[in-house]
Parts: structure tokens; C-alpha cells; sequence
């Protein structure tokens, strides 16, 4: 199978992927086709990241435990910040994650938003 695919119409006017080569139907949406070309490519490449993509998210999997197992007071000081913003009838979010990471360390090297992911799923 090559990396190259192709988005196939349906008769219903949807889309499927299918390996250019050999016609095989790689992916068709549980059976129901995407609505057009464009989402059909979109969601195979989510699907299939590449090599240098998967990677990068190895990577920043590995500076994100660094991270909270070098700063151990972090997840309380984000415990305390959710507290406070629900105290004020607001909700935590991203840009308030993001100033408490820089108070901890201004030059993190990884991705804000890929550690904010992890301590809001682990």
C-alpha cells in the first residue's frame, strides 16, 4: 500500500479512500462516506500521522512527565487556579494554564498546549 491515497465518490455523492494502486477501500467512514473529497483526506491523515508527526508527539510526551515530575508543586498551583476561577464563577482555561506554566518555567521547550492536554487527561 502506498502513502498516497485518493478520495472516491460514491453514487450517493459521498466519499471514500481507496489506494489508488490496487482500488482497495482503505477507509469509508464506518460505511457512510465522507461528505466530500477534502474531509475524506482530512480525516486519513489524522488517522495515519507521519513518521515525523508521531515523533513530535513521542517528544513532547517525554517533556510533559519531565515537567510535572520536576515541578511538583504544579498540579496543586493548577488545583488552586481552577479553585479560585470557579470560585469567581468562571472556568479554568488554556491561557490561564499558560501563565502558570511560564511562572514555572519560562523556557519550557515543549508544547504548552500538548502538556495542558496531558494534565487535564492524566
Amino acid at each position: 500500500m502506498t502513502e498516497k491515497v485518493k478520495a472516491k465518490p460514491l453514487p450517493n455523492g459521498r466519499f471514500v479512500i481507496v489506494d489508488p494502486e490496487t482500488g482497495k477501500i482503505l477507509d469509508d467512514a464506518q460505511g457512510y462516506g465522507y461528505r466530500t473529497a477534502q474531509k475524506a483526506h482530512a480525516a486519513w491523515a489524522y488517522k495515519h500521522p507521519s513518521k515525523k508527526q508521531r515523533e513530535k508527539h513521542r517528544q513532547n510526551k517525554i517533556l510533559n512527565k519531565a515537567f510535572i515530575n520536576s515541578h511538583k508543586g504544579f498540579l496543586d498551583a493548577w488545583a488552586d487556579v481552577a479553585i479560585d476561577c470557579y470560585k469567581n464563577g468562571e472556568k479554568p482555561g488554556f491561557q490561564d494554564f499558560k501563565e502558570l506554566v511560564k511562572e514555572y518555567d519560562p523556557k519550557f521547550p515543549g508544547s504548552v498546549y500538548s502538556l495542558y492536554y496531558y494534565v487535564e487527561h492524566h
